[in-house]
């Protein structure tokens, strides 16, 4: 906080403190030698020196007391401002300073917008509205609110921003953001591809011409095309045959997927091929036991195989 002018020209010894050269504010009295220091500037006393600054006498914490009648006395001193020299014509007491200070036009304070300039406060709205790199601006276009520095990048961008069109067909402009519909659908100098450069024609001309190049190419058009469907002939055939070899390996994809299906859950189906033959083994005893192939009771169960005797088995054999 700034010191105001004393009225009186210099402020008395007996109002200030030794320790912060300042008028005291608040301020403590020493009982054994009378003299004074700032509340804010005792704890630096007592942990520097212990010793009053004045006199050098030493302290004692339970010697001290708030000095109410002179803290009454200095905030009653009339003072001016001390921007009196830039033109700030105000007096009053010193208890009224910090108020003013608040306030006073001439002070200088930061630009609230945070871009770094320091100026009066008298001064700081003509700063804020008309100088202030940070300001808010409208933009005349698209009426997005934008900070003013960022100005220029913005209109490099803005999809209102009127520009020409950059083939210069005609004197009109556009919004930036339409001019590509104009260049793909309107501007008669945009330069354009031949419409059968699928087909291999590497023409480009101004819109305007394209016409007149296909009215006078019908032959060269009708031969790139001939020869560009008889391409997409042999391209088809090509896949047709491709299509076909990949439903074969789906085709044998599905039975394989069908068999291990049948390896997994509680039913399990077992088809024996040549019954008679070999029952008629069994029967003659050549082989009386036939075995299934392996199959799990689940996806992760145990791995086992049926076995049956066709002829029976132990009493139950014929």
């Amino acid at each position: 906080e700034s010191e105001p002018n004393w009225k009186s020209g210099e402020l008395a010894s007996k109002y200030q403190c030794l320790v912060c050269n300042s008028h005291l504010k608040f301020p403590i009295q020493f009982e054994d030698c009378g003299h004074h220091v700032c509340s804010v500037c005792l704890p630096d006393v007592m942990r520097i020196t212990s010793r009053c600054p004045t006199c050098q006498q030493p302290l004692s914490r339970d010697r001290m007391v708030n000095d109410k009648i002179l803290q009454k006395e200095i905030q009653s001193l009339k003072v001016s401002c001390s921007k009196t020299d830039k033109g700030c014509n105000w007096n009053g007491i010193l208890s009224d300073f910090s108020d003013h200070t608040e306030n006073c036009g001439f002070v200088i304070i930061d630009c609230t917008n945070e871009c770094g300039i320091r100026c009066e406060r008298r001064l700081i709205r003509k700063h804020q509205s008309d100088e202030c790199a940070k300001r808010k601006v409208v933009c005349e276009f698209c009426k997005m609110s934008i900070v003013f520095e960022d100005e220029i990048p913005h209109l490099n961008t803005c999809p209102d921003f009127i520009v020409p069109c950059p083939n210069q067909c005609s004197n009109q402009e556009f919004k930036r953001g339409q001019m590509q519909h104009h260049l793909d659908h309107e501007c008669s100098k945009q330069l354009l591809s031949c419409p059968f450069v699928d087909c291999g024609c590497e023409h480009r001309s101004e819109r305007s011409l394209i016409s007149k190049h296909i009215k006078e190419s019908p032959g060269l058009h009708l031969n790139l095309a001939g020869k560009t469907i008889a391409v997409q002939n042999k391209l088809i055939q090509a896949f047709d045959e491709r299509l076909n070899e990949q439903k074969k390996w789906i085709e044998v994809l599905a039975k394989k997927v069908n068999a291990l299906e049948k390896t997994y859950g509680a039913q399990y189906i077992w088809k024996i091929d040549h019954y008679q033959e070999h029952l008629q083994e069994a029967r003659s005893n050549k082989k009386t036991t036939l075995f299934s192939p392996p199959f799990l009771t689940s996806r992760h169960g145990y791995r086992l195989a049926l076995a049956i005797c066709l002829d029976g088995d132990g009493k139950g054999a014929r």
